[in-house]
């Protein structure tokens, strides 16, 4: 169980960090759009938060295992329970938080909702069925 958890942690964790890195320049644009700033501001800001931004991620790497991946241990449920259990975690985490972007933040983008929605719920899946097999 425990080399199945820290593989799990540092697969998501690195699928998380590689997205971020790839579609960054996006979020710190749209964000400069919306405050006011510069996607330089916005980068200093972040990187400001390393508390914040670790909590984050330990609520949802242990919401995520709670719920989702530590039943690939014991629980004798076919492939596609399991995806289907990842898919909606994952439209659960990222729709609720894009959705209430949409509503809270003036100018934030359907389109934003929609890429940053489809990574959650497509790692998710990606997720589960490479520690499934």
């Amino acid at each position: 169980m425990c080399l199945l958890f820290i593989l799990f942690v540092l697969s998501y964790l690195m699928m998380e960090l590689s997205y971020l890195t790839l579609t960054g320049h996006v979020y710190r644009a749209h964000f400069a759009r919306l405050t006011g700033t510069s996607p330089v501001a916005i980068a200093k800001y972040i990187s400001a938060q390393t508390w914040t931004i670790c909590l984050i991620y330990l609520i949802l790497v242990v919401v995520l295992w709670h719920f989702v991946f530590r039943h690939l241990l014991n629980t004798p449920i076919s492939l596609a329970t399991h995806v289907t259990n990842a898919a909606l975690m994952g439209l659960a985490i990222y729709g609720v938080y894009n959705l209430t972007n949409l509503i809270t933040l003036p100018g934030y983008t359907m389109s934003l909702a929609l890429m940053d929605t489809a990574w959650g719920v497509g790692s998710l899946v990606t997720l589960m069925v490479a520690l499934y097999a």
